[in-house]
């Protein structure tokens, strides 16, 4: 008989993965101080360098955190602002168009102003 194989979850899995590392910075950990300790630090020495470079991590994590999240309110912002921008653009106005006008066939907009480029002098 054949079963099939259950599908760990993601969150299971990353939850292992977070422990794994959690477990290698516990090593390295140890692994400094009994280097230190081994190179004639007091423990205490030892153990206060091992705060300080936590320190850093998690120093160092909440600078990438902020950075990250004034990434994602920028995106925010912009997808707001491109959202809102049909404001801007009035569908109610009708397009320049082709016609005989005062000045002549040309590129007249709504209010009877030639746009396009014109020079009455031209013979042409």
């Amino acid at each position: 008989m054949h079963t099939s194989q259950s599908k760990v979850p993601l969150s299971r899995r990353a939850g292992r993965a977070a422990a794994r590392a959690w477990r290698w910075l516990l090593r390295q950990d140890r692994g400094i101080n009994t280097w230190l300790v081994a190179r004639w630090a007091p423990q205490s020495v030892a153990r206060i360098v091992g705060w300080c470079l936590r320190l850093v991590v998690v120093a160092t994590l909440f600078y990438v955190a902020a950075w990250m999240a004034a990434l994602v309110l920028m995106l925010a912002a912009g997808c707001w602002l491109a959202a809102n921008a049909t404001d801007a653009l009035d569908e109610d106005d009708e397009p320049p168009q082709w016609r005989n006008g005062l000045l002549g066939f040309g590129f007249y907009d709504k209010n009877g102003v030639r746009i396009d480029p014109y020079d009455p002098t031209d013979p042409n």
